[in-house]
């Protein structure tokens, strides 16, 4: 309940931080964490696996069942989100995004999508690292039922700033949510399995094509994705 009500960011698990100590009240407006893939990965497999257990136990339509296969659910849709959310042809992983209003952190690579293109903005990390106004592609089309997460908020494409550099243990947390959800969701959900089917195939696609390194746009291995060493 807590992490529905309080911590949740457009179905991601991120983090939050209050202003009073135990006080849910006080949370900041704003949450946003290198890792909210992998935590909202793991919130998802938890919820799966509680599915599971209350539909074995209780019923398919229990009301602890449906409730745990609801927040299973939108929990895999953030999670895929994060691997369309780029836009970029070849499979990739966004480690984060944040939409307009919410301030960019100055800690990492950030990709602003605008139409087809989407261009890094300033960070120190980017600067230093010769990145910014460094521009990809992103025409690659995110799937209606992942977009709903922000277009039913009032936002657009072009509101999405995606955080990239992305590192191995998000990688591995996609992977064990996809292979968790396509057991258990999947049954009954084809389009959703379907989704995760096509993220799965082009992220994978990604690694081996690069010889087994999780590359950004400029070819080179993100920091904490080299699999090859």
């Amino acid at each position: 309940k807590e992490t529905n009500e309080f911590v949740m960011r457009r179905g991601m698990v991120s983090q939050r931080h209050l202003r009073e100590f135990r006080n849910y009240e006080s949370r900041e407006d704003y949450a946003s964490c290198d890792n909210d893939g992998l935590f909202t990965s793991g919130y998802a497999v938890a919820e799966m696996y509680r599915y599971a257990t209350l539909k074995r136990e209780l019923g398919a339509n229990h009301e602890r069942t449906l409730d745990a296969r609801k927040n299973a659910t939108k929990a895999c849709e953030a999670c895929l989100l994060l691997m369309y959310i780029h836009g970029r042809p070849e499979g990739f992983i966004a480690r984060s995004y944040h939409v307009t209003g919410e301030p960019v952190p100055n800690d990492g690579i950030f990709y602003k999508r605008s139409g087809k293109t989407a261009r890094c903005v300033y960070t120190d990390y980017a600067q230093e690292n010769g990145r910014v106004g460094e521009e990809v592609p992103c025409d690659y089309p995110i799937p209606d039922r992942l977009a709903a997460l922000y277009r039913s908020l009032g936002y657009n494409d072009d509101d999405i700033t995606y955080k990239a550099d992305t590192s191995s243990d998000e990688v591995t947390g996609h992977f064990l949510q996809m292979k968790t959800a396509h057991d258990i969701l999947a049954p009954e959900d084809p389009e959703l399995d379907g989704l995760i089917k096509d993220a799965c195939t082009r992220t994978m696609k990604h690694i081996i094509d690069h010889g087994y390194e999780f590359c950004e746009s400029s070819g080179k291995p993100t920091t904490w994705a080299k699999w090859s060493m």
